[in-house]
């Protein structure tokens, strides 16, 4: 993972003056709300009302960095999100992949006004601080090659003379400095919010709509597989019924992997 080698101080000012946060510890982004909001000042299409900002146990850093990972996912961004060492909130691995975000964020952040607070309003614990800001002066001064499904323009940069900049992955047509406290901006910013919102709906719809088909299909296949074992020893003539076969069945992984404790208790049974 390709890093930037900014200091600790470094990266808190630059996460606090974008965010509007009083983060004090880098450890802090191991709970993932941080970088959720980050990558969300690049697409503005990140769920943030389902990003818990008050999180406490390890259990909601990982649901936090399950939303991030969908958003890598949906922009074809190939770098590995390192969870498990992140959740356990220690210096250096938060340092690492603070410095490869910050890299990301210079790369491809569009420079357009990014209204932190109000677009974290109604999140779980988001705090209402910190004004909006547009285009930190750490951000880039040219437009540098985009992942897979980046969008950006071929050359494009910005110059005191044309203050356009070029448009990172996900950046709306037309994305320039709004007047801070314009009803405008405001319009547009709850505008994305909702588009936003009910994106996340359908995905999460669709994707608990995969998840039953498959698992239809998964527990219909055993049945069969039950289904034709039993015709066989019939066929056969046998009475007898392999407890322990149909439990192998029943109790087997997805991946064809046997589950231990279910076989433990297969055994069990055709021992008494």
């Amino acid at each position: 993972m390709s890093t930037s080698n900014e200091s600790r101080q470094d990266l808190l000012n630059w996460m606090n003056g974008l965010l509007g946060l009083n983060i004090t510890k880098i450890e802090e982004l191991g709970k993932g709300y941080a970088i959720c909001q980050i990558f969300d000042s690049i697409y503005l299409d990140v769920p943030l009302k389902k990003v818990k900002f008050n999180a406490k146990h390890e259990f909601e850093y990982i649901q936090n960095f399950k939303i991030l990972q969908s958003v890598f996912d949906k922009h074809k961004i190939p770098n590995a999100i390192p969870v498990e060492r992140l959740v356990k909130l220690k210096f250096q691995d938060n340092i690492e992949f603070c410095q490869f975000v910050k890299k990301f964020w210079d790369t491809y952040f569009p420079g357009h006004y990014y209204d932190a607070a109000g677009r974290r309003a109604g999140a779980p614990g988001a705090t209402s601080g910190g004004a909006a800001v547009a285009a930190p002066i750490s951000a880039p001064s040219a437009a540098k090659p985009a992942p897979a499904a980046a969008r950006t323009a071929a050359g494009a940069h910005r110059t005191t003379s044309n203050p356009s900049l070029a448009r990172g992955p996900g950046a709306p047509s037309g994305a320039s400095r709004a007047a801070p406290g314009g009803v405008g901006a405001a319009a547009l910013a709850q505008a994305q919010q909702q588009v936003a919102d009910l994106s996340a709906q359908v995905e999460e719809a669709q994707g608990a709509l995969d998840a039953m088909g498959k698992e239809r299909d998964f527990f219909y296949g055993k049945l069969r597989q039950v289904e034709v074992m039993l015709q066989g020893l019939q066929e056969q003539g046998q009475e007898h019924v392999p407890i322990k076969d149909v439990l192998a069945v029943l109790y087997a992984a997805d991946d064809g992997f046997e589950n231990v404790e279910h076989a433990d208790a297969a055994a069990a049974v055709e021992t008494f």
